[in-house]
């Protein structure tokens, strides 16, 4: 009985396991997507510290997202946390949305030749 029980156990770590690669996959290509776009659109003689920014709000992110994690599920995963998390994050997309388009120098902006 202990035998089936292990390998039921084994195939559901491999089948989590499958499901994880495809998030690796995607936070990879994000990441590159951003480097690529940070070289292509800041200035030259500033490109150490536009990568170092980029870098610093990055970890800032992640911590940021973790301890909203912490706060919202303190005793486990639940439905109520779930949706407070949800209403944070709508709430930081108006915000940067709303900044978005209230900044003027965005309309200005036009492709550096390469």
């Amino acid at each position: 009985m202990r035998g089936a029980a292990d390998h039921e156990l084994r195939q559901r770590d491999l089948a989590a396991g499958r499901r994880r690669r495809p998030h690796g996959c995607s936070a990879g290509l994000n990441g590159l997507a951003n480097q690529n776009a940070l070289y292509r659109q800041a200035d030259p003689a500033r490109i150490g510290s536009a990568a170092g920014l980029l870098r610093t709000f990055t970890y800032l992110g992640a911590m940021a997202a973790s301890a909203a994690d912490a706060a919202f599920f303190p005793h486990g995963a639940d439905t109520g946390g779930m949706h407070r998390l949800a209403l944070l994050m709508l709430a930081g997309a108006a915000l940067l949305l709303a900044v978005t388009l209230i900044d003027r120098s965005l309309r200005d902006l036009t492709p550096r030749k390469a």
